[in-house]
């Protein structure tokens, strides 16, 4: 048995058969044979006739595009006559933008019966403009054309094709018509036919060429200029669909500019099988729904697809049927992919190909037998195909290695180049007259001659997802003198999170400036996904200089492997034995573990927060630090602390807090009341105008404790009644108060949160119509006992749900006031005290529930409550910097943004009632949650950490009020806590560190309006990237004087209250780990936080799980009210869309095409 690492695969005995002239051989013998099925394009393309003198529906024939070998074959023959008539003759490159379409496979086989050079390029790469030019000189550069042909799938590739220079005569063909400069494809074959009808030629023996391009591993696309013929050649015997015949339908998945989805789709047509086009790009829903409409028997995918078609299968409930194997590539697998391939897809053969543009190929074939190519989890990749060689060789040596020892992948054979285009590199050789080629990944082949791939060697990494050059992140260095002088070398870093991320390696002593200087240098030109994550000197690494070869080149492996052994001593050292563990660290972690809702054990402290936390998650935790541990850090640093473990460190040096909280046992003077400024006539009309309010519940002037503005978001909801049926009513029940232990801890609770015993007085007439107050009232016993009442007793809890649920007084916590009321109840069952508090939402938002909850359980445990950040002092420096130069900066973004609002203004959805109506089975019903799990947002926000899970579901929302309102934009309404820092506070002031928001006793929220357009062509991505650049905008200016920006907007300020009560979108952290059972109280627990409102609908979200993958959605609202139905819909629908957002299949897809996450065809 031959101990080396080498294998070869059959002889080639055959002449090699064009493909001109195998696709004519198809044709003559099956003529009537379905030839290609597109089921995204219409029946009626280009006068033909679908059904190609079949017998199918008529209702089939128009919708899908179903042609036959002998109808394909004259489309193709008209546009060989069309493109000749236009000067596009042999040796012309065409270049072809096309997606899985027909056109892909008329243009190729055109290409070939003319002569062309035929260059697919995925329709995608025209984000990067340069790339695209690269390629496009490449191939013009080395055939040097007189004409140049260019087909772009549609007007939105035209238009960005127009950017590229092409400096020759060029013949500009779009599929979409009516795009100005460009012949449109059915234009160009009505020419055909124009052209006078001449007894055709035969057809010429052209040399058939293909350019493809490769990423490689260099900054540019390498060019392999290739002979398919001979791929089809050597593959034939190997590959599953070599096999294939006229019975098969083949559903091609994968892009056709790409090298493996172009050779199963022309293989399947050398071979007389149906090619089947599910989609233009990929979408698991109308996958599936192929497979089993068409009974297709042979697919080809990539293992990122697996799981998104078994996901769809399971949610949809479908069944395949007609599969009977599936060919897979693109990507490493494991054996627990085949098994869910053979489970799942109910196929027979799994085929595992392994293959290069460059013409590498290797491919178990079909395999019914798993067993015959597995080792413990790894999947082998079979056999080099026919004429071809490989052997495994140490790096950086052509010496053969023995079976069953690592090394690098070294590749000959008939399909494989001879260099790359305009490139010269040496990963091309010759050894015995034989031409060789270095493929760069790493293989292993084992003692019973199975080749297993590895991974790649060098050169290219996966960093979450996506391909991270090495090489182009050293010519960046390389061309900054002081960085070139340091001859950096970037290597892998293994990484539990990203897989891999670039380090860097300097020849000389590093500190924090040089190490910043060059991720700067990275950071600003290839992006933060290129940045090494540490640099670091030889010299830390034990070395005297880089380990080279004779010739003094670089021996990259061997310094990964230093590197590899440095980065593993030193995790090592960072683990920290059990004895120096503190009890602030222990309070630390225990505060993030509740508001994650993670088991402790199961908290990283090492992990970056960013992967884990979002800005507001991060402002909770850091109060119920500040509140356990006595321990408070500037909010600018506590923003900027990558880790907890960093926090803790910032923590044990940071100060304690004492807040004083003064009371007053007199109304306030002139000057304590902000908006008078300092004038006493304004003084008496402002109490006038306190006491008509106040007077109606017995109250005067001299019960005053405190006034302050209103923000102008309040102000107005208030003002236009929308806020009033915004009620929060909470359920909570204590672990074993008596009835007057919990009136004791409420009253307490009170005294430290003075909003919540207020009145909102408004009255456009005496006080302008832009000024709201809060007016607080003086504690006084019967004013407590006011807002405090004994209800009884109840048996039960779940009567104690029932009044949350229907609450027996509806005038409470209405505007006016007073807007805080709450029912004491004994409960039998329980032996303990409950209370149901009834609060505006005017007094309260999210966060300041929260705070307001844990001081009353502080209450109940007779423990002394910390004094809040008063809500008059941030409410009293919002109205005296409305009108400065930092609240301008707020103002002129609203107004840009919302410029043309007024267009927009009648397409809201959905619509309020005018009176709270509910329907009876809805009395009782508890709130209308949506729970599911989402680990593509996590892998979305692996690959793009600012596209967060907030993010994804409201442009999902977005997505889904543009369903219902078929209208260019969606307008709606989002709540933002704005709780970082005190408003329009300038830079040097806020820097202090001394003006945090976060533990205002008080609602600091804002609504700000959504003005989300609909661009049907833009690609998913780059909707998500749009909405996630525009809510950061909304979120820095989510404080902002709303009466001065429609001062300079067409519609009024009324605009706001109506948009308000259509939809409101509110992004809830704390909610995940509540739902998920998490009680962060000591003394008591919240059973139910109840909403009932007339708005259209209210859309809660928020997300849970270790991992942040268990997304929560509740809906209420007119929606709900009215009907179960409607409001499970609205959700569902909801939740469909944005888990297609979040796929990885779907990022490149028009956004338009969201409407099939709905089921809409």
């Amino acid at each position: 048995m031959n101990d080396e690492s080498v294998m070869a695969g059959p002889p080639v005995l055959e002449d090699v058969q064009s493909i001109t002239d195998g696709f004519q051989s198809i044709v003559q013998r099956y003529p009537e044979c379905l030839a290609i099925i597109s089921r995204h394009q219409s029946g009626a393309y280009y006068s033909m006739d679908s059904s190609g003198g079949l017998d199918v529906g008529k209702d089939d024939q128009k919708l899908h595009l179903r042609w036959t070998y002998r109808t394909l074959d004259r489309i193709i023959r008209r546009l060989a006559k069309a493109l000749s008539a236009n000067d596009v003759r042999e040796g012309t490159p065409i270049f072809v933008f096309c997606q899985n379409q027909v056109e892909s496979i008329i243009l190729t086989i055109a290409a070939y019966r003319l002569g062309l050079i035929h260059v697919p390029i995925d329709p995608g790469v025209l984000s990067n403009i340069t790339d695209v030019q690269h390629m496009v000189d490449t191939v013009i550069e080395h055939y040097h054309p007189d004409h140049v042909a260019i087909l772009a799938n549609d007007a939105t590739t035209a238009e960005r094709l127009d950017q590229v220079m092409l400096g020759f005569p060029t013949l500009k063909i779009c599929i979409e018509p009516g795009y100005a400069g460009w012949t449109s494809f059915e234009n160009l074959l009505d020419e055909a036919d124009a052209v006078q009808n001449e007894e055709e030629e035969p057809t010429r023996a052209f040399d058939e060429r293909s350019v493809f391009f490769t990423s490689g591993s260099t900054s540019l696309p390498k060019c392999c200029l290739n002979k398919p013929a001979l791929w089809f050649h050597v593959l034939g015997s190997s590959l599953t669909l070599g096999s294939a015949s006229p019975q098969d339908s083949v559903l091609v998945t994968v892009p056709t500019s790409h090298a493996f989805g172009y050779i199963c789709m022309m293989m399947s047509l050398l071979r007389g099988a149906c090619v089947v086009f599910a989609s233009a790009r990929f979408n698991s829903q109308l996958v599936v729904n192929t497979m089993k409409q068409e009974r297709c028997t042979h697919a080809a995918i990539v293992p990122t697809m697996v799981h998104s078609l078994v996901g769809e299968l399971a949610s949809s409930g479908t069944k395949v049927e007609s599969l009977k194997g599936v060919t897979l590539a693109g990507a490493a697998i494991g054996l627990e992919l085949l098994e869910t391939c053979k489970e799942c897809l109910g196929v027979t053969t799994v085929e595992n190909f392994y293959g290069m543009t460059e013409g590498v190929f290797a491919t178990t074939g079909p395999v019914e037998e798993l067993g015959q190519v597995v080792n413990g989890r790894d999947v082998a990749v079979g056999k080099p195909v026919q004429g071809a060689k490989l052997r495994i060789c140490a790096p950086d040596d052509s010496s053969i290695v023995p079976r069953g020892v690592p090394g690098e992948l070294h590749y000959s054979g008939h399909s494989v180049i001879r260099g790359y285009v305009g490139d010269r590199t040496d990963d091309f050789y010759e050894a015995n007259g034989e031409p060789w080629f270095i493929t760069g990944d790493r293989a292993l082949v084992d003692h019973e001659g199975r080749l297993f791939i590895l991974g790649r060697r060098k050169d290219m990494i996966v960093r979450g997802g996506k391909n991270i050059s090495l090489p182009k992140i050293e010519r960046v260095l390389s061309q900054v003198p002081e960085m070139c002088a340091l001859e950096p070398q970037i290597v892998a870093a293994a990484d539990p999170i990203a897989g891999e991320v670039p380090l860097a390696v300097i020849k000389r002593r590093t500190d924090y400036s040089l190490a910043k200087q060059l991720q700067d240098t990275i950071l600003s030109s290839l992006g933060v996904a290129h940045v090494p994550v540490q640099v670091v000197a030889l010299e830390t690494l034990g070395l005297a200089d880089y380990p080279r070869t004779p010739a003094g080149k670089i021996k990259k492996p061997k310094l990964a492997e230093t590197v590899r052994a440095y980065l593993e001593s030193q995790a090592a050292d960072d683990i920290q034995p059990l004895a120096s563990v503190t009890n602030l660290t222990l309070k630390v972690q225990s505060v993030w573990a509740r508001v994650l809702g993670y088991r402790l054990v199961d908290l990283d402290i090492k992990r970056p927060i960013s992967e884990f936390a979002d800005s507001i998650i991060m402002l909770i935790a850091r109060d119920k630090i500040r509140k356990e541990t006595g321990r408070s850090i500037p909010l600018t640093q506590w923003n900027i602390s990558k880790t907890i473990s960093e926090q803790i460190h910032l923590l044990e040096n940071g100060t304690t807090e004492n807040r004083p909280n003064s009371t007053r046992s007199e109304p306030p003077h002139v000057e304590q009341i902000v908006h008078l400024g300092g004038n006493e006539g304004k003084l008496h009309a402002t109490k006038a105008t306190v006491n008509k309010t106040i007077s109606q519940y017995g109250l005067c002037w001299d019960d005053v404790a405190d006034v302050c503005p209103c923000t102008d978001f309040i102000q107005l909801v208030s003002r236009a009644r929308a806020i009033d049926d915004w009620n929060i009513r909470t359920s909570i029940v204590t672990r074993d108060a008596s009835t007057e232990h919990l009136r004791e801890a409420l009253r307490a609770t009170l005294l430290n949160n003075p909003l919540m015993l207020s009145f909102i007085v408004i009255d456009p007439t005496d006080l302008g119509p832009e000024l709201g107050l809060h007016v607080m009232i003086r504690p006084t016993k019967e004013y407590l006992d006011h807002c405090i009442q004994d209800y009884g007793t109840v048996d039960n809890l779940d009567d104690v749900q029932f009044l949350t649920k229907n609450y027996p007084f509806q005038d409470h916590a209405k505007l006016p006031g007073p807007l805080f009321r709450a029912l004491i109840v004994f409960v039998r069952k329980t032996n303990s005290a409950a209370v149901i508090t009834n609060c505006s939402h005017a007094i309260l938002d999210g966060v300041y529930h929260g705070h307001f909850n844990e001081d009353l359980d502080y209450a109940l445990g007779d423990q002394p409550l910390r004094p809040h950040v008063p809500f008059k002092s941030w409410a009293d420096s919002y109205h005296t910097l409305r009108k400065s130069p930092m609240a301008e900066t707020a103002v002129n973004f609203h107004q840009e943004y919302l410029y043309d609002l007024g267009k927009h203004c009648h397409a809201l959805w959905p619509h309020p009632t005018h009176e709270l109506i509910i329907a009876p089975e809805r009395k009782n019903m508890d709130l209308n949650f949506i729970t599911f799990a989402a680990p593509s947002f996590v892998r979305l926000r692996e690959r793009y950490p600012n596209l967060t899970t907030p993010i994804i579901l409201k442009a999902a929302l977005a997505l889904l009020v543009i369903s219902h309102t078929n209208h260019s934009h969606a307008v709606f309404l989002n709540l933002e806590a704005a709780r970082s820092m005190f408003p329009f506070l300038p830079t040097s002031v806020a820097s202090q560190g001394t003006y945090d928001a976060t533990d205002v006793a008080g609602p600091t929220f804002s609504g700000v309006i959504n003005l989300v357009a609909f661009h049907p062509e833009e690609t998913v991505l780059d909707y998500l990237i749009r909405v996630q650049e525009t809510q950061a905008l909304l979120s820095k200016h989510a404080s902002v004087p709303w009466h001065e920006v429609f001062r300079r907007l067409d519609p009024s300020a009324d605009i706001l209250p109506s948009i308000a009560q259509s939809l409101v979108f509110n992004w809830t952290p704390g909610m995940g780990p509540a739902i998920l059972g998490e009680n962060p109280f000591q003394n008591m627990k919240v059973m139910l936080t109840h909403i009932r409102t007339k708005i259209g609908m209210l859309a809660c979200a928020g997300a849970g799980g270790p991992d942040g993958s268990q997304v929560f959605i509740y809906m209420e609202g007119a929606l709900a009210n009215t009907s179960a139905v409607w409001v499970k819909r609205a959700g569902e629908e909801m939740k469909r869309i944005a888990l297609w957002l979040s796929e990885e299949g779907s990022l490149s897809l028009p956004v338009a095409q969201f409407t099939r996450a709905l089921g809409y065809d």
